[in-house]
């Protein structure tokens, strides 16, 4: 059985509507604005947004030498590293510095790559980590 439209609105279905209507003063709702952390928030989008374009080329690049490469311990220690860049986990200092320079070794372009993913990624923790602080900072809180 099929209905058309006209058919449905006759039936008591009518299109949604809402209103909200604030008893606050305009003044008091400037208040609540928080310029600083909209512009950490937008920021941190931004800079997420960077450091996946690289985390897909790192992978790729990682890939190629997972798959190019016979030494087993090496070739564990690439697919963690490909899986945490895949995840966007920042990877341990000393291990990912360790790797980092063997990949050096094999492949200086996918070494820059990866240095610049990691140098992104450990900058945006930083970043993360101060945004609690200044949101509450703004609000007072």
């Amino acid at each position: 059985m099929s209905h058309d439209n006209h058919d449905l609105n006759t039936a008591g279905i009518r299109p949604a509507f809402m209103v909200r209507v604030a008893g606050l003063p305009v003044e008091s709702v400037r208040e609540l604005r928080c310029p600083q952390s909209r512009r950490w928030a937008d920021e941190v989008l931004d800079e997420s947004a960077q450091l996946r374009l690289l985390a897909e080329k790192a992978g790729d690049q990682l890939h190629d030498l997972i798959g190019g490469s016979d030494d087993e311990p090496l070739r564990r220690a690439l697919l963690k590293l490909r899986r945490d860049i895949f995840n966007n986990r920042l990877p341990a200092t000393d291990s990912a510095d360790r790797v980092l320079g063997r990949v050096h070794s094999l492949d200086p372009a996918a070494a820059s790559t990866l240095a610049d993913w990691l140098t992104g990624r450990r900058a945006l923790d930083g970043r993360l980590g101060a945004g609690a602080g200044l949101l509450a900072a703004e609000t007072g809180r």
